[in-house]
């Protein structure tokens, strides 16, 4: 039986004749379901997420329900994804098999956000293309069809002037033209940028912080609706002149994002989160840079999320993933972070790892969970030092034939390079030269964790350069 946040049932099972609704609070996306000897089930929802969620579960009994009573609900109230990373983003397809996953497993926001989308961030200013705008609005649909809540997000700190009225005019025409494709929800970011403000600016704001939050108020007037805040000081664990100054001029509805101690954090704690959350005096949601891999590119971070305090919904009240620019492969790590944000608690990562090996590749449980533990995260703890190349090419190889197509044209390079490094490892166990094999191992887009092969080519040459992981700092 399924675990729910309450349970309480004699454990015997009826036939359900009859389903009845009511609309009630029950917290996040929450619901209960209350089922008599009889068979008579009552659903009371929190919203149309809450009433969906619970109609899958009576739908998961196949009519035959408990006698008793169940109750679940979220701890954080935003759940879901930002495709913020740098790369090419992802096609309206990989969006969609998103939006499919998350209703699965219990997501409720999309933020649009892609770093290399020319319309969001280099040329702002700019309209999308009719054929582009189409393709939005269709994704924007298929979100609304799924409750899930699709929230543009524009990147204007490049070059914006502040002090001009020609770029306010153009930001919130920008912003209104995607709101008549169909996105309610907006986000403006200012990461990743120099803040230093040009002598107009400077002039009319005093200080970068200011100026983004009078663009900010200005937007929000213009739009009739509050919007997320991306600041410059996103990710510092400290206070600072630009932090003192959002506070004190953003607007008070606004939610400020921000990714924890670092741009990439190994631990997010709950006194790391009361801090930021009393230096930006605002209500907060955390940009959680996992999976992303665009830092080190050649890596695959397939691992459950870890070192995430359990009491963080206490200070955010959302909690996005950044993915990888691998959409089907990202999902093993989102789906071990649903289950974070739904209850962190009861989050178990090394449990939801391997659900989520079963679930994506269930005609291969084994194999999809070793080639996670494989690729793990290094910036959450250590990822194995001596793997054995053999051995693991032997269970990819179990393992290429149980996935399916998207999952497989992922991985290929990833495959292709397992293979390689097989072959150079029995050429190496052998004493033979692979001199012909390096030029390809360098030239590898994406490589497997350090193993015995590093290890020993380490020992064999000084003409080779290891896989580079980060420092592993603190674990909770």
């Amino acid at each position: 039986m399924k675990s729910y946040r309450n349970l309480f049932t004699s454990g015997a099972r009826v036939p359900i004749r009859d389903v009845r609704y009511a609309q009630s609070d029950c917290g996040n996306d929450g619901f209960k379901l209350r089922v008599d000897a009889a068979g008579n089930c009552r659903i009371d929802y929190s919203n149309g997420r809450g009433k969906r969620y619970a109609l899958r579960e009576v739908e998961a009994m196949q009519g035959a329900a408990f006698v008793g009573r169940a109750e679940d609900f979220a701890d954080f109230s935003r759940r879901g994804i930002v495709e913020g990373y740098y790369g090419k983003p992802y096609t309206d397809e990989d969006r969609k098999s998103l939006l499919d996953f998350m209703d699965a497993v219990r997501m409720n926001f999309y933020l649009y956000a892609p770093k290399d989308d020319p319309y969001h961030r280099a040329q702002w200013r700019e309209p999308y293309p009719q054929a582009k705008q189409a393709e939005l609005a269709a994704l924007c649909r298929y979100a609304s069809e799924r409750e899930i809540d699709l929230c543009y997000a524009i990147s204007v700190g490049l070059d914006m002037r502040y002090s001009s009225e020609d770029d306010l005019c153009a930001l919130v025409a920008k912003l209104k033209a995607m709101e008549a494709v169909g996105f309610r929800e907006f986000a403006l970011l200012f990461d990743d940028i120099d803040p230093a403000l040009n002598p107009a600016d400077a002039a009319m704001f005093e200080s970068p912080a200011k100026a983004q939050a009078a663009t900010v108020e200005q937007v929000q007037k213009a739009l009739g609706k509050s919007v997320l805040f991306c600041p410059t000081d996103y990710w510092q664990n400290d206070d600072t002149p630009y932090r003192a100054g959002i506070k004190a001029h953003l607007p008070t509805d606004t939610t400020v994002m921000w990714t924890g101690y670092n741009t990439v954090a190994e631990y997010i704690d709950k006194e790391d989160a009361a801090r930021a959350r009393q230096y930006f005096g605002h209500d907060l949601m955390l940009w959680d840079n996992y999976p992303v891999s665009d830092f080190m590119t050649e890596r695959l971070f397939l691992g459950a999320l870890r070192n995430r305090d359990a009491d963080l919904y206490r200070t955010h009240s959302g909690m996005v993933m950044n993915p990888m620019e691998y959409p089907e492969l990202s999902k093993f790590a989102l789906y071990t972070a649903a289950q974070y944000m739904w209850n962190a608690a009861t989050y178990d990562p090394d449990r939801a790892q391997s659900e989520a090996a079963a679930v994506l590749v269930p005609n291969a449980p084994a194999a999809a969970l070793r080639l996670i533990e494989d690729n793990a995260a290094c910036v959450m703890y250590d990822p194995p030092l001596h793997g054995d190349p053999i051995e693991r090419e032997r269970v990819y190889r179990k393992l290429r034939a149980a996935l399916n197509p998207r999952l497989l044209d992922e991985l290929k390079d990833y495959f292709n390079y397992a293979t390689l490094e097989c072959r150079a490892y029995r050429a190496l166990q052998a004493g033979k030269d692979i001199s012909n094999l390096l030029p390809k191992l360098r030239a590898a887009k994406i490589r497997t964790a350090p193993n015995r092969f590093d290890t020993l080519m380490s020992q064999t040459t000084s003409d080779y350069k290891p896989k580079q992981t980060r420092e592993k700092y603190r674990v909770i």
